[in-house]
Protein backbone atom coordinates (compact mmCIF):
# COMPACT_ATOMS: atom_id res chain seq x y z
CA UNK A 1 0.00 0.00 0.00
CA UNK A 2 1.32 3.22 -0.70
CA UNK A 3 0.65 6.62 1.47
CA UNK A 4 -1.19 9.53 0.55
CA UNK A 5 0.40 12.69 0.21
CA UNK A 6 -1.30 15.02 2.66
CA UNK A 7 -3.37 17.80 0.98
CA UNK A 8 -1.86 21.37 0.74
CA UNK A 9 -3.40 23.16 4.07
CA UNK A 10 -6.45 25.66 3.02
CA UNK A 11 -7.54 28.64 4.57
CA UNK A 12 -10.55 27.63 6.91
CA UNK A 13 -12.36 31.05 6.30
CA UNK A 14 -11.90 30.46 2.52
CA UNK A 15 -13.35 27.28 2.63
CA UNK A 16 -16.30 28.24 4.54
CA UNK A 17 -17.35 31.71 4.11
CA UNK A 18 -20.06 31.25 7.12
CA UNK A 19 -17.97 30.46 9.98
CA UNK A 20 -17.97 32.67 12.91
CA UNK A 21 -15.51 35.28 12.94
CA UNK A 22 -15.98 37.23 15.47
CA UNK A 23 -17.16 35.49 18.05
CA UNK A 24 -18.82 38.26 20.59
CA UNK A 25 -20.86 40.14 17.44
CA UNK A 26 -22.31 36.24 16.69
CA UNK A 27 -22.84 35.74 20.22
CA UNK A 28 -25.02 39.26 20.85
CA UNK A 29 -26.90 38.39 17.27
CA UNK A 30 -28.31 34.99 19.11
CA UNK A 31 -28.80 36.95 22.20
CA UNK A 32 -30.97 39.17 20.43
CA UNK A 33 -33.07 36.57 18.22
CA UNK A 34 -32.71 34.23 20.93
CA UNK A 35 -36.74 34.53 21.48
CA UNK A 36 -37.49 34.55 17.73
CA UNK A 37 -35.59 31.27 17.30
CA UNK A 38 -37.78 29.78 20.33
CA UNK A 39 -40.92 30.73 18.65
CA UNK A 40 -39.40 29.01 15.50
CA UNK A 41 -38.56 25.93 17.00
CA UNK A 42 -41.90 25.34 19.02
CA UNK A 43 -43.57 26.40 15.57
CA UNK A 44 -41.60 24.01 14.10
CA UNK A 45 -42.57 21.20 16.43
CA UNK A 46 -45.99 21.89 16.36
CA UNK A 47 -46.55 21.73 12.28
CA UNK A 48 -44.31 18.43 12.47
CA UNK A 49 -47.05 17.10 15.55
CA UNK A 50 -49.71 17.96 13.01
CA UNK A 51 -48.01 16.72 9.88
CA UNK A 52 -47.74 13.87 11.14
CA UNK A 53 -51.39 13.32 12.11
CA UNK A 54 -52.39 14.26 8.03
CA UNK A 55 -55.25 11.48 7.85
CA UNK A 56 -56.65 11.67 11.56
CA UNK A 57 -59.27 12.66 11.52
CA UNK A 58 -59.80 12.91 15.11
CA UNK A 59 -56.83 15.07 15.38
CA UNK A 60 -57.32 18.57 16.52
CA UNK A 61 -54.66 21.37 17.61
CA UNK A 62 -55.40 24.17 20.35
CA UNK A 63 -57.48 26.25 17.77
CA UNK A 64 -59.29 23.12 16.91
CA UNK A 65 -57.85 22.85 13.45
CA UNK A 66 -57.17 19.65 11.73
CA UNK A 67 -54.23 18.44 10.77
CA UNK A 68 -53.10 19.67 7.40
CA UNK A 69 -54.79 23.55 7.93
CA UNK A 70 -53.10 23.30 11.72
CA UNK A 71 -49.67 22.17 10.06
CA UNK A 72 -49.83 25.09 7.16
CA UNK A 73 -50.85 27.66 9.72
CA UNK A 74 -47.71 26.47 11.95
CA UNK A 75 -45.20 26.05 9.49
CA UNK A 76 -46.32 29.86 8.21
CA UNK A 77 -45.69 30.95 12.02
CA UNK A 78 -42.33 29.05 11.64
CA UNK A 79 -41.18 30.89 8.65
CA UNK A 80 -42.48 34.29 10.20
CA UNK A 81 -40.53 33.37 12.86
CA UNK A 82 -37.84 32.56 11.12
CA UNK A 83 -37.57 35.95 9.19
CA UNK A 84 -37.92 38.03 12.43
CA UNK A 85 -35.37 36.02 14.35
CA UNK A 86 -33.26 37.20 11.35
CA UNK A 87 -34.23 40.40 11.09
CA UNK A 88 -33.53 41.08 15.22
CA UNK A 89 -30.09 39.05 14.25
CA UNK A 90 -29.32 41.37 11.39
CA UNK A 91 -29.93 44.81 13.44
CA UNK A 92 -28.16 43.77 16.24
CA UNK A 93 -24.99 42.99 13.93
CA UNK A 94 -25.55 46.35 12.22
CA UNK A 95 -25.22 48.01 16.04
CA UNK A 96 -22.49 46.01 16.91
CA UNK A 97 -20.81 47.02 13.78
CA UNK A 98 -21.47 50.86 13.97
CA UNK A 99 -20.02 50.59 17.87
CA UNK A 100 -16.64 49.20 16.53
CA UNK A 101 -16.95 51.74 13.94
CA UNK A 102 -16.99 49.12 11.19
Amino acid sequence: MSEQVPQQPVDYLQEHPNAIQDEAKAEIMAYASAGQEEMVVASRALALDAASNIGNDQFRDLHNRGAKHSAESYADDAEKARRNADIKALGAAAVYDRVKGL
